[in-house]
């Protein structure tokens, strides 16, 4: 269009007019979209643009568009050759017009950047609350694909968002529709195992791996707010979700944030998270594995020795199951064992448990542990320390 004009006019577009134009246009484009590619590219992880780009950039073609129409009326308003078409009396509306549309302009694109790139914060606030607000509308109308690309999408979160303000925010989020399912999942068929499916999804990949992730160091408060989670998930499961394998993962998922808190010497986290499989019934191997892991990997007593009087108080209940029983037993001869193994104060500490032993300890109790140590588990340092505690508590030496 504006070459057409050109080439029949040549002095429609003045100097001055061509000056102020550019500067306008200029303008916008460097706030507009400039701006955005900025905080993206420097704030924003690769994948979650993509996921920004496919959830939460709808209003940008609107924007755009009525932007470029505003741009074009400004080149065509600021022109002075203009002036000729517009009688004496409506001259001096000119000014106001332009001024309107540059303030239209201006109100247009800050509200834009405002309301979707204020931060990185912002994006990723944005971003928890679209998914979680339209995967809850997705399960509860049956749309299982779409619940599933929600899922997908907070499982990038869970990898991607920043330690801190953002990872809260995005727990909380992950809360809310945790609760929203089960909530559902109470008023459902008991035969429907729908929901089991996606909440053990939610746990292990997304809840799990936003605080366990490659590795990397994890905020203390992010961490612990995890293990309040996965324990308020359990305690709100109810006798329906008991009875499913949904405990165990949440067990799972406990045990491995405390081992990622081990690799950080977060020792308060481990010890929440040892205080919180406490608190469960029969996961008596992930409090082995917590002690076990912190006895030889960090050399860390305390987390044993908590294991240990944890263990201690389990065998003096009234257990029904003797599955659970024996695997309780097990778990604390094999810590007393490495405990033993280890000497000096370690090994008088394991002695006085042995000691206090709710029921005589016999050969064969030592024999059924080091068959689940070496056959179940293949932890062959505890199989050895089991089977060097029995020698010198029922073999004479030579």
């Amino acid at each position: 269009m504006f070459s057409m004009i050109l080439f029949f006019n040549p002095d429609f577009l003045e100097a001055e007019w061509l000056a102020t134009a550019a500067a306008i246009a200029t303008s916008f484009f460097v706030f507009v979209m400039g701006v955005p590619a900025f905080v993206f590219q420097t704030f924003v992880a690769g994948n979650l643009r993509d996921v920004y780009h496919e959830r939460l950039t709808k209003a940008w073609p609107i924007v755009f568009g009525i932007s470029i129409i505003i741009v074009i009326a400004l080149f065509i308003i600021g022109n002075t050759a203009i002036d000729k078409y517009i009688s004496g009396d409506n001259q001096h509306f000119v000014p106001l017009i332009v001024i309107g549309l540059l303030f239209l302009l201006v109100i247009l694109a800050s509200w834009y950047l405002w309301s979707h790139f204020d931060s990185p914060y912002g994006i990723e606030k944005r971003l928890s609350e679209n998914i979680v607000k339209t995967a809850k509308k997705n399960y509860e109308n049956g749309h299982s694909e779409a619940f599933d690309k929600d899922l997908e999408h907070l499982g990038i979160m869970a990898v991607e968002v920043r330690n801190g303000a953002s990872k809260k925010y995005f727990l909380e989020q992950c809360e809310k529709l945790v609760e929203f399912i089960i909530d559902l999942q109470k008023k459902a068929d008991p035969k429907d195992r729908r929901s089991v499916y996606r909440l053990r999804h939610i746990i292990k990949e997304i809840i799990c791996v936003s605080v366990t992730n490659n590795g990397e160091n994890i905020s203390t408060n992010n961490q612990k707010q995890a293990l309040d989670l996965l324990s308020h998930i359990y305690n709100k499961l109810g006798s329906a979700g008991r009875h499913s394998n949904l405990i165990p993962l949440i067990a799972h998922c406990l045990k491995e944030i405390a081992l990622h808190a081990l690799r950080q010497q977060n020792h308060g986290v481990i010890m929440d998270a040892m205080e919180k499989i406490g608190d469960m019934r029969g996961r008596y191997k992930e409090l082995f594995i917590i002690a076990n892991k912190a006895l030889f990997w960090e050399n860390r007593h305390e987390p044993a020795v908590v294991a240990v009087r944890k263990l201690e108080a389990a065998l003096r209940k009234d257990e029904k199951d003797a599955k659970v029983r024996q695997l309780a037993y097990h778990c604390w001869l094999g810590l007393v064992a490495n405990m033993h193994a280890k000497g000096g104060a370690l090994r008088e500490f394991a002695r006085e448990s042995l000691d206090k032993s709710p029921q005589a300890l016999q050969p064969t109790h030592l024999d059924d542990a080091y068959r689940y140590f070496f056959k179940n588990l293949g932890y062959f340092d505890t199989a050895d320390a089991v089977r060097a505690l029995r020698r010198e508590l029922f073999e004479k030496t030579a």
